[in-house]
């Protein structure tokens, strides 16, 4: 392998297309949440939605990229 491709697979998010990057999942998951603030009137489904944003954040920015690394 040449160095440009060892490079490609080591930074996970090279790897992703534009709508699967770290700045659109933060995007998405604050207008997900801003919404449910302004729309929803219900404290409990307010709370798991904004818990469940939490959890595809830690997922997908964190938990993936680090077990992707390790694989590598």
């Amino acid at each position: 392998m040449n160095k440009n491709s060892e490079e490609f697979k080591d930074n996970y998010w090279d790897s992703k297309p534009n709508w699967c990057r770290p700045w659109t999942i933060i995007i998405s998951g604050l207008i997900i949440v801003l919404f449910s603030i302004y729309i929803i009137q219900n404290i409990i489904i307010r709370s798991l939605i904004i818990l469940l944003i939490i959890f595809w954040w830690i997922l997908f920015l964190y938990l993936v990229p680090s077990s992707y690394k390790d694989s590598v």
